[in-house]
């Protein structure tokens, strides 16, 4: 468990799920993002016509080049940042240790297959709904129902 600046929450075992979604999501969306700026920034830059065309104030200007750039740079940051933070999680629920555990090597996580380690996060069975973000479900049951003193304490 940690607490992450960037939602300003913690992050354990109830909503790691949704945290790695979140960074997922976001990592897939920027590189959307660049696709979509580069594709606009190569039609503009093969067609003259497509840069210099008038809208109600005018001549469009050069700044929104610039601002293409900009953005892109932008969606690149994002898209590395988030990318990083979801490869950080996914390891870590695939090893089933965190990064200072990682680092301290003073912990020898149970023997487990990559999907069971998955679906110690993101519920059992596995299905669909791990890409979504809906409550974590063992076999129909939630972390509340498994452990009910946990949250009593």
């Amino acid at each position: 468990m940690h607490h992450c600046p960037w939602v300003n929450n913690c992050v354990g075992a109830n909503n790691q799920k949704h945290f790695v979604l979140f960074v997922g999501y976001t990592a897939l969306l920027s590189g959307y993002a660049m696709v979509l700026l580069v594709l606009r920034l190569m039609a503009t830059l093969n067609e003259p016509r497509l840069f210099l065309t008038t809208h109600s104030h005018g001549p469009q200007e050069p700044v929104s080049m610039l601002y293409m750039f900009l953005l892109l740079f932008e969606a690149l940051l994002f898209g590395l940042f988030t990318s990083a933070m979801f490869c950080e999680q996914l390891s870590s629920i695939l090893t089933d240790q965190t990064g200072i555990e990682r680092l301290k090597n003073d912990y020898a996580p149970p023997r487990r297959s990559a999907v069971q380690n998955l679906s110690e996060t993101f519920g059992r069975p596995c299905s669909l709904l791990w890409l979504l973000p809906t409550p974590v479900t063992f076999n129909g049951l939630t972390w509340w129902d498994i452990l009910p003193t946990e949250h009593e304490v």
